[in-house]
């Protein structure tokens, strides 16, 4: 449908200017490797094998924890991600425009029939 490419085009704007905000204004850790240009799965894994080669260079222990974080943002609680993103220095207009994804409704119509309004919950 038109309005897939639609949302994939207005996705793709979103994503670059929020990704020039965060970058221009150090929102994010030096460590952030997910979802940032010139960072990889790979730089992460080689800022974490330097780390633990020179700890055991220098005899000193080394722990490792590991997260999965996968379909974290399914879960994110969307009014705190906002007042984050306006204490972060987002304007009020970037929030109150991406507040779109709180009390989202949606529907299935398939062969002439339509379901229930039913909340987006992820």
């Amino acid at each position: 449908s038109i309005l897939s490419a639609l949302s994939k085009c207005l996705e793709r704007v979103v994503h670059q200017q929020l990704s020039n905000f965060m970058e221009s204004n150090g929102v994010l850790s030096n460590f952030q490797s997910g979802f940032r240009t010139h960072h990889s799965t790979t730089t992460a894994l080689l800022k974490v094998t330097d780390d633990i080669r020179s700890a055991i260079d220098k005899s000193q222990a080394t722990i490792l924890t590991l997260f999965d974080f996968s379909k974290a943002f399914d879960r994110v609680y969307h009014p705190l991600l906002f007042i984050k993103m306006l204490v972060s220095g987002f304007s009020d207009e970037c929030v109150d425009w991406l507040s779109y994804l709180t009390d989202r409704m949606q529907c299935v119509s398939a062969n002439g029939k339509t379901s229930d309004w039913q909340p987006v919950t992820r």
